[in-house]
């Protein structure tokens, strides 16, 4: 009798069994970090009064004819002020078009809040299989790499969900603009990790998610230009044959920031009208806003990554001495433990220098904001060591 299956569909079987499973598993994953959204309404955090405040301000601009928005007439007690010149535009913009479909200022704020956790799971998971594909691109991948992939993908979406910064910056500080940021950064990272194999989609990638990002939250942006150009040289080298790639994120980013220029280029001309000094004095200085390893590595303070993140940069540490030089594998972890080491100096003291002599770093206010970043890489980096741990068990 002839058989049903054969190896070739049982894989395939096998494959979409695998997809839909992880899709179900990360829908779970959604609803158990939006819950408190869609339970309790806006998070009544540090600044979720402020938010309301833009968004709805947002809105009486567009009554009054301005689009973009560009003056709130209503804030310092009917003075007005023009903080859409200066202030980041996306998040504030989006709620308030889905605050008007849905009739509620906080309605738009919870539906656009809870987009972005998706918008995230997805931007984390395509980043981890591409850093995987990315890793493994010297060698030939062993049977049920697929599976691996999807394991390796879904641990990176648990580390950078629940990353105790992620859920403060959302729950408990209400920067709904940096959280805005953080959850595009991961598509900007997807795309930079493809770009070795399809330049085109990545130069659309990086042109789409960097103006984003610069739109989202102008400190962000800063902090992911300079990961996208370290990635450039870490990742991606000065060997010629990487040209293409270099050349596809270095245009992608370049015309994403020119697409921009209607919002960056009025806050820099109109720079010296404003006092932003005032910014960077008292608690806002750097100086008095550098985490302890405890604060750092603990759970409580706003800076917390949880101590998964040093287990995790250890880990990869480790992992480096057994793996050749220059390889598509110790570029793609070295370059992100770098980074990881990295954004931690630049949150202790020995980092002063740094700050007190670029003026853009001193912007920033609180060194601590890098620990965003830094769950981002730690998230990744996991989701590597996980699958390097279950493709040595099998």
């Amino acid at each position: 009798m002839r058989p049903i299956r054969t190896d070739g569909r049982v894989h395939v079987v096998k494959r979409h069994a695998s997809t839909w499973a992880t899709g179900a598993i990360l829908g779970v994953v959604v609803f158990i970090a939006s819950y408190p959204l869609t339970a309790y309404g806006v998070p009544r955090g540090h600044d979720w009064s402020h938010e309301l405040v833009r968004v709805a301000q947002v809105q009486t601009a567009w009554t009054d004819g301005q689009f973009p928005a560009a003056w709130a007439p209503d804030l310092y007690r009917g003075w007005g002020s023009p903080i859409y010149l200066f202030y980041a535009p996306l998040f504030a913009s989006t709620s308030a078009f889905v605050a008007k479909q849905l009739g509620g200022i906080e309605s738009g704020v919870v539906v656009t809040l809870a987009l972005l956790l998706v918008l995230a799971t997805v931007g984390i998971f395509l980043a981890s299989q591409a850093l995987s594909h990315f890793e493994g691109r010297d060698r030939s991948p062993p049977d049920g790499a697929d599976t691996i992939d999807y394991q390796g993908a879904r641990i990176a979406v648990y580390l950078f969900l629940f990353s105790p910064y992620f859920l403060s910056d959302l729950y408990r500080r209400n920067a709904f603009s940096e959280f805005t940021a953080l959850c595009l950064a991961p598509l900007l990272l997807a795309a930079i990790f493809v770009a070795y194999r399809s330049p085109r989609w990545a130069r659309f990638g990086v042109l789409l998610t960097s103006a984003a990002i610069v739109l989202a939250h102008n400190l962000s942006a800063l902090v992911f230009c300079a990961i996208t150009l370290g990635s450039i040289a870490f990742l991606y080298g000065f060997d010629r044959a990487e040209s293409p790639a270099r050349r596809a994120i270095l245009a992608g980013g370049g015309f994403g920031i020119a697409l921009t220029m209607w919002f960056w280029w009025p806050a820099l001309t109109l720079q010296p009208l404003i006092r932003s000094e005032e910014l960077l004095r008292g608690k806002f200085h750097f100086e008095q806003n550098f985490p302890s390893w405890s604060e750092l590595f603990g759970w409580g303070h706003a800076a917390s990554t949880g101590p998964l993140v040093a287990l995790v940069l250890l880990a990869t540490l480790m992992s480096l001495p057994g793996v050749p030089l220059r390889s598509s594998t110790w570029r793609a972890r070295s370059s992100l433990l770098l980074g990881g080491l990295l954004l931690l100096l630049l949150m202790r003291p020995v980092s002063t220098p740094l700050w007190s002599h670029l003026p853009w770093m001193r912007l920033l206010q609180f060194p601590w904001r890098l620990a965003g970043p830094l769950a981002l890489i730690a998230a990744l980096l996991g989701g590597l060591c996980f699958q390097r741990l279950t493709t040595t068990l099998t």
